[in-house]
């Protein structure tokens, strides 16, 4: 591979060039360039580096429109040890357009050479039109590429593409596809997208036990949506119903502030399903909700004339007890 200055900095050739066999370097000054090559590929797989490396810090696929999986542009930019002054003198905006169009170079150059990574944030500058106009079909072209060569957050944008119609035909079944490969490699919110066509029968045969298992799996990579909407499955209706599940997971999210686990996880206690009978744990659980949710606080008060001063008191007191590390975890 042949690396050739180009416009005061060192860029990868497209096609390999005959050099001199001892060139001058402008960018050395007009020393010879014996030890340019190695400073121009070092600097250019540094940058590639830096670029790539914001991407696999992505958590949730762009197309979605979670801000976790949006790689940063300006994190990509290309430094070398050769750039010249012309670039630190120029006017901050086409400073960062410039940087803008060295990284979508860059990361067209990787994905024409089989990078998947470099496949994915061409994908996702289509996606959110950074440095590109907007295109949906273009994203999906590149999200298509990256992931057929196992990128797995492609597969996940792809899939979310197809289930949405944007810039593809809408096709549930090829959401399935999609979803199941990038959940087959980890991802929790392709496992819990995975789990919501199983359960309503879009694009696959509904089938609640295959739900759940997905649903079970994202929950265990932290999921909060899949660890309540698993909770939902194992309270629904028989067969298959776990209360005992179902009220693991509530306490999870009832814990972190979630007012509707915590209702939930008091209608358990009420009734003593997958938990021994408890009103006055009902009630603690029915109060914290209640702060979020009316009907929370109805059963809060109905449940709470049930109960004497001293019972409501220490239920309180162990609700603000539970709060209180997510408290003292927002303080600054």
């Amino acid at each position: 591979m042949a690396f050739a200055p180009a416009g005061g900095r060192c860029l990868p050739a497209v096609a390999a060039r005959r050099q001199p066999r001892n060139p001058r370097c402008p960018q050395l000054g007009g020393r010879p360039a014996s030890g340019c090559y190695d400073t121009c590929v070092l600097a250019f797989l540094a940058a590639a580096l830096l670029a790539l490396s914001s991407l696999t810090g992505a958590g949730t696929s762009p197309a979605l429109g979670g801000a976790s999986g949006v790689p940063n542009m300006r994190g990509w930019t290309v430094f070398t040890r050769a750039a010249g002054p012309q670039h630190l003198t120029a006017p901050l905006p086409a400073r960062r357009q410039n940087r803008t169009q060295n990284n979508l170079r860059l990361l067209r150059w990787l994905a024409d050479h089989g990078s998947a990574q470099g496949a994915y944030g061409l994908g996702v500058a289509y996606d959110q039109g950074r440095g590109v106009p907007q295109s949906y079909a273009r994203a999906a072209h590149w999200y298509h590429i990256a992931a057929q060569r196992g990128w797995a957050k492609a597969q996940l944008s792809l899939a979310v593409m197809y289930q949405l119609g944007q810039g593809v035909a809408r096709s549930n079944a090829q959401a399935v596809k999609w979803y199941r490969r990038a959940a087959k490699q980890g991802l929790a919110d392709a496992q819990a997208s995975l789990a919501a066509l199983y359960a309503a029968g879009e694009g696959v045969a509904k089938n609640i036990p295959a739900a759940k298992r997905w649903y079970r799996r994202a929950a265990r990579h932290g999921s909060a949506d899949a660890q309540l909407n698993l909770a939902e499955l194992e309270i629904g209706p028989p067969p298959g119903r776990d209360y005992r599940d179902a009220a693991h997971w509530l306490r999870r999210l009832a814990r972190g502030g979630n007012a509707l686990a915590q209702r939930w996880l008091g209608d358990l206690y009420a009734a003593g399903h997958g938990v021994p009978r408890n009103p006055r744990h009902a009630y603690l659980w029915y109060w914290l909700a209640g702060r979020q949710s009316k009907t929370a606080a109805a059963r809060a008060r109905e449940l709470g004339r049930r109960l004497s001063t001293a019972q409501r008191r220490a239920a309180r007191r162990e609700a603000r007890a539970i709060m209180a590390p997510r408290k003292e975890a927002r303080k600054p």
